[in-house]
């Protein structure tokens, strides 16, 4: 699981960092840069060069914060290769030729090789309902709705330590009545 996961940034503070407000960026910047730093030198395997990397990616966040709407999936991108890879190499065989594919992540192969999951994204509302069914009731009782609704999940995540930020994540919290994949 990713270290930005369990991160939640309150919309207002992105807003107020979008207009300039320096306490917001430095909000946002506690949030973010042990998991960006750790990311950046497990990259470089050099201390020096990820602190630079570091500052090179808030400074481009934070010049793009007006841009930022706060819907799109961390597997958009991958999406959108696929999709364009898929493309052309129909184009390709198309004209008789043998599409080779080369480079890239496993991430963007299996995209276009097996798709990825197209569940639906996070929803506001129901992140809201747990918070409150969590508070009223605590961490135990919605990690046994959780094994009720969706025991592959529930047994993902072992302990309620940390219940409240990955329920949120299991496919079965969203209104979707199955997950599906997207095809190749």
């Amino acid at each position: 699981m990713s270290k930005f996961a369990d991160i939640d940034i309150d919309p207002g503070i992105i807003r107020r960092a979008a207009r300039g407000d320096v306490r917001a960026h430095e909000i946002i910047y506690r949030a973010f840069a042990t998991p960006v730093y750790s990311l950046c030198l497990r990259f470089t395997r050099v201390p020096a060069h990820a602190e630079d990397l570091v500052q090179d990616v808030f400074s481009r966040a934070f010049a793009a914060l007006d841009q930022f709407r706060g819907d799109a999936s961390v597997f958009e991108p991958a999406r959108e290769y696929a999709r364009r890879a898929r493309a052309a190499l129909r184009e390709i065989t198309s004209r008789g030729r043998l599409p080779l594919v080369v480079g890239g992540t496993g991430l963007y192969l299996r995209a276009l090789l097996e798709g990825l999951f197209a569940g639906p994204s996070r929803h506001q509302e129901t992140r809201r309902r747990l918070e409150t069914l969590a508070e009223r009731y605590g961490d135990a009782r919605l990690h046994r709705i959780l094994c009720h609704r969706d025991p592959e999940a529930a047994a993902r995540i072992r302990s309620t330590s940390n219940v409240r930020s990955r329920f949120k994540e299991a496919p079965s919290t969203s209104t979707a009545t199955s997950p599906t994949r997207t095809t190749p």
